[in-house]
């Protein structure tokens, strides 16, 4: 896996063409944090295994590149997010895998409450994931069956 060598890194969004100059706040085991300066955005986690589709370094310019271009095109959206079909795909494989999504209800629509989280992180992602099917917010790859549990279980979100 490539993780950043530089304290600064370019970042995009699955929906956006554009490449934005972020700060690398934190390296963790399979992630990392950046911020970018110009827009108002908090911090966003950036997985290393999406090098030049989601962050890349900055050395490499702002143009767009093939896999990013691959995978603006095979995605579908749904809601703020787009959940692909390798992802939906892999969401269902993993569905059979009765620890990862234990006690959750794969076709259930989940909505946001009007409990709030402390994190701002999170309250964009129950503001982005409400209104989807469990299954499709777990394509996203935005949340994992963990962190829907949590939600649910904590009163974050709940089922339409």
């Amino acid at each position: 896996m490539k993780k950043p060598v530089t304290d600064t890194v370019l970042v995009t969004r699955y929906d956006d063409p554009d490449w934005y100059e972020a700060e690398v706040k934190s390296l963790l085991s399979i992630q990392f944090t950046a911020s970018i300066a110009e827009d108002n955005m908090s911090m966003r986690y950036y997985l290393y295994k999406d090098y030049n589709i989601t962050w890349r370094d900055p050395k490499e310019g702002n143009k767009m590149g093939a896999m990013k271009q691959a995978s603006l095109k095979s995605t579908a959206k749904v809601g703020k997010l787009k959940v692909s079909k390798t992802n939906l795909k892999k969401a269902v494989e993993k569905s059979k895998d009765k620890i990862a999504v234990k006690g959750l209800d794969l076709e259930a629509v989940i909505i946001k409450t009007d409990k709030q989280a402390r994190s701002q992180e999170n309250r964009e992602r129950h503001e982005e994931l409400s209104g989807m099917t469990v299954k499709e917010a777990l394509a996203t790859r935005r949340v994992e069956g963990k962190d829907l549990r949590y939600d649910l279980d904590k009163g974050f979100m709940k089922y339409k």
